[in-house]
């Protein structure tokens, strides 16, 4: 029974780490991390060293409108408006119509018209947004005010609620699905554990004020389909409701707080139909360190609990279910052109049944650099050292996880991604030793 629910839990982890938003975290995390650190040279009025690092990111990601708009941001502040023109204009053209920050780019673009003394393009330009509800005060104001090479009065945005999507697609093959033992894998043909699979996934996402701060609520579905059908009876269905919260930051802070629930359920196709397989629930808090422009430590704890349904005849030593404690430190650098990740993670399962309380120490690594010109590529390796106490096997197992991807944007809302992953556990219980390889492309739509 052991085998079976190392299997099951390691298959339920590889469909829900293929849901959409993993799919864009590395265009995200390049567009965040800029964020932050443009905001760090614009606090301490580095506006050339804004612009330098704006220029180099743009050059690898040249429909990041965001990014286009704050390049025309830290013109404004060094004075220099045709420059500050162009890169308004070029934020305005890159958003799509149904962008929520194309107003926002559009009335700086019209400050800066006005600043030139372009007074009557700066007019059109507000009165493209004269309907948009959280500027209204604030075009209103500005059309009734303005006067040629002034600024224009400081943008207030009424609060809002903001809703986010993506579908996926995703295919691939797995050459060790049922997490075969090394042992029993040699007398079995490679067609008897392996399969294609494919992947269909969503992900909805709403973000709106609220407990003094931002708040997002975020919801992913995911199903996996084995082709083969010996592998069939693992087909699964993940599902997840995230609810978090943080503290609106408009310049660059040393710290930053953010709060998580994560509430996750997994269903498998264990007897022809899809039954209860796991459920979860845990609280994460985060403080996130900047310690200047390049660098950040993001220090979390995570309090959970998981329930796993037992068999009636399943030994009381195999219950999972019990309290999870997860603490973890995070490095993230900027390193020339590519982005380092390191960490320490530690957990600590506190399972019902003896042969599952467990302790473990992870140490990801992650290398994120563009490659082949608009493409993301990524490098990631992870040892996790885990140990069973109370285990009736004294059992210890060290998990070598190792992967390479490379995704990129097509247009706006489009994104392609291929993925390679590898993981390989060498434990003193016999039937946990087994390697696997992994290979999958993905293309996901943002709604």
């Amino acid at each position: 029974m052991m085998t079976r629910a190392l299997a099951i839990g390691v298959l339920i982890g590889f469909g829900a780490g293929m849901i959409p938003r993993g799919a864009e975290a590395s265009v995200d995390t390049n567009r965040e991390l800029t964020l932050s650190f443009v905001n760090y040279y614009l606090q301490n009025k580095e506006y050339e060293s804004a612009q330098r690092f704006l220029a180099d990111h743009l050059r690898a990601d040249p429909r990041d409108s965001g990014a286009w708009n704050l390049l025309g941001l830290t013109f404004i502040r060094a004075e220099k408006l045709e420059q500050a023109n162009q890169a308004f204009y070029r934020a305005v053209t890159q958003a799509e119509l149904t962008d929520t920050q194309r107003p926002i780019y559009l009335y700086h673009y019209a400050d800066a018209l006005n600043r030139s003394g372009e007074i009557e393009k700066a007019q059109a330009a507000l009165k493209q947004i004269e309907g948009d509800d959280r500027l209204a005060s604030t075009v209103t104001e500005a059309l009734r005010t303005i006067s040629a090479k002034q600024p224009l009065p400081e943008l207030s945005l009424a609060s809002t609620t903001q809703f986010t999507g993506h579908v996926s697609l995703s295919s691939g093959y797995d050459t060790n699905v049922l997490m075969t033992s090394d042992t029993s894998a040699e007398a079995l043909d490679a067609s008897d554990i392996a399969s294609p699979f494919i992947l269909p996934a969503a992900q909805l996402g709403w973000e709106f004020d609220g407990l003094g701060g931002r708040m997002d609520a975020v919801t992913v579905g995911a199903f996996t389909y084995q082709l083969a059908e010996s592998a069939q009876r693992f087909n699964s269905l993940y599902g997840s409701f995230t609810l978090g919260w943080r503290r609106e930051q408009e310049e660059f802070t040393r710290w930053e707080w953010r709060f998580d629930n994560t509430f996750d359920l997994s269903l498998v196709n264990l007897d022809g139909t899809l039954g209860l397989f796991n459920l979860s629930d845990a609280v994460t808090a985060h403080a996130l360190w900047n310690h200047g422009a390049k660098v950040r430590t993001d220090f979390s704890l995570g309090v959970g609990y998981a329930s796993y349904p037992q068999a009636d005849d399943a030994l009381e030593d195999d219950d999972r279910s019990g309290l999870i404690l997860r603490p973890s430190i995070t490095h993230q650098r900027e390193l020339g052109p590519g982005q380092l990740e390191a960490g320490v993670e530690y957990e600590q399962v506190f399972a019902s049944g003896s042969n599952f309380v467990s302790s473990a120490f992870a140490f990801p690594i992650t290398w994120r650099q563009p490659v082949f010109g608009f493409w993301q590529g990524k490098l990631l390796f992870e040892p996790t050292l885990t140990s069973y106490p109370d285990s009736s096997d004294d059992r210890s197992d060290t998990l070598l996880k190792a992967g390479l991807g490379m995704g990129r944007a097509l247009g706006q809302r489009w994104y392609l991604s291929a993925d390679y992953s590898f993981r390989s556990n060498s434990s003193t219980l016999e039937e946990a030793t087994y390697s696997r390889h992994s290979l999958s492309v993905l293309m996901s739509y943002a709604l």
